[in-house]
């Protein structure tokens, strides 16, 4: 008698999962008792189930949001004693109000995001789920019944982990923060515990601040550089080092340098018009849980943004470089409307980060810098030049000046001649 209520225990549990689409009527139909129960396991149950000969029993683990962790731990002496715990156990969640959890809610609040914010901002929701929440217990746990304080010594164990400072940790976060939100405009849930989340209280590391020398090519190491692109050039001549010498002689952002077009350039005024460039974009995997191909993309400026179209002043050495580009398409019989091109087309920016990287080693330079760094090194030398950051703003595209004075002007200056200049300026001995 008892093992007829087993067994029938055993089907309505089955019909259940199959009735919610966990698994199929031909499952129910076609396999064993013991393969239909494994395969609906490896569907449902996210944790391993494994033998442990130190206590002689099978284990696993199953969510638990009121623990630390987020698990707790299961045991039995029996595998089948264990995996019928384990049926119980969903088939309980599933007989009782819908659970929500980061996990069963994702795909529904990244497709919200996919209508309403950039492709930039699902970017960033992608790579921090890769980075912190694919793996973690809590995604699995009721959102609803995850309080304060378990969800705040949650984020102190990521941020320990990871040695997060404050940007690091808005990044993390943001996901986890706004899936809630969502849920709550949804109803699923009735607040969010983020809201009692002070981020001053969280033991956030440091940043640990660059130097200005990581930050700009100094004055020596822009003449180095140069030279070794002139050098390369000579040796034998390609777009892509006459495209890293008009980047130090305009400051233009890679993906507007390799989106210039001939058109563009106004030899009569000096000027290069600058109003489009080249955006890098990732596909998604449907669960938006992976990033796919990139695909090199050219967009219009915006107008509205720091992206806006703009006019550029084109100096005597820029306009050199130019010419120099002009008669290598000649002697190479290269026809295009792009700019800096190959005869397989229009080059991307990957060979100028490629390029200015392996200067920089020839340089002997102990850091490499990237083209941004070039960007920056431009700014910085317009000021000590004497312009105003009005007119450098204007010149690089800013909408902000403070953008330019607070995120882009640097010492050019190599510490030996900063300890020169400290030296005269403070030397009260007379001669």
């Amino acid at each position: 008698m008892n093992e007829y209520k087993n067994r029938k225990s055993t089907s309505d549990m089955l019909l259940s999962f199959v009735n919610h689409d966990m698994i199929t009527l031909s499952d129910v139909v076609s396999l064993s008792e013991d393969a239909l129960i494994n395969k609906l396991l490896q569907q449902i149950h996210p944790y391993s189930v494994f033998y442990s000969e130190s206590d002689n029993r099978w284990h696993t683990t199953i969510a638990d949001p009121s623990k630390v962790s987020g698990r707790k731990p299961i045991a039995r002496k029996k595998k089948g004693d264990l995996e019928k715990f384990l049926l119980e156990h969903y088939h309980l969640q599933l007989n009782t109000e819908t659970v929500y959890t980061f996990d069963n809610l994702y795909v529904e609040f990244m497709k919200y995001k996919e209508a309403t914010q950039s492709k930039s901002t699902l970017d960033a929701y992608i790579k921090a789920y890769k980075r912190f929440y694919a793996d973690a217990p809590i995604i699995m746990a009721d959102i609803s019944k995850i309080a304060v304080p378990s969800l705040k010594m949650w984020l102190q164990q990521v941020i320990d982990k990871y040695k997060l400072d404050y940007k690091a940790y808005s990044k993390f976060s943001v996901v986890f923060n706004q899936l809630y939100k969502y849920a709550v405009q949804m109803g699923y849930i009735d607040y969010n515990p983020f809201d009692g989340i002070i981020v001053r209280d969280l033991g956030l590391y440091n940043a640990t601040k660059k130097k200005g020398k990581h930050k700009v090519f100094s004055r020596k190491e822009t003449t180095d550089i140069n030279e070794i692109a002139f050098d390369d050039f000579a040796r034998k001549p390609y777009c892509v080092p006459l495209a890293v010498l008009f980047t130090f002689q305009t400051g233009l952002r890679i993906g507007e340098v390799v989106a210039l077009k001939w058109s563009d350039i106004d030899y009569e005024e000096k000027t290069i018009k600058v109003c489009r460039f080249e955006r890098v974009q990732q596909n998604y995997t449907d669960d938006f849980k992976t990033l796919t191909d990139c695909q090199h993309v050219i967009v219009d400026c915006d107008t509205k943004g720091d992206f806006g179209e703009r006019i550029v002043d084109l100096t005597d050495d820029a306009l050199y470089i130019l010419q120099l580009l002009h008669d290598y398409y000649e002697s190479e019989k290269i026809v295009s409307d792009w700019l800096f091109c190959n005869h397989q087309g229009r080059i991307h920016n990957r060979a100028m980060d490629l390029r200015i990287r392996r200067y920089c080693r020839l340089a002997g330079m102990d850091i490499e810098k990237s083209l941004h760094k070039v960007r920056s090194t431009y700014i910085s030398m317009l000021r000590d030049a004497g312009m105003s950051f009005e007119k450098i703003a204007e010149e690089v595209g800013h909408k902000s000046v403070t953008t330019t004075m607070k995120h882009y002007s640097f010492d050019t200056l190599a510490d030996e001649e900063n300890k020169r200049i400290l030296n005269r300026g403070l030397n009260i001995r007379t001669v």
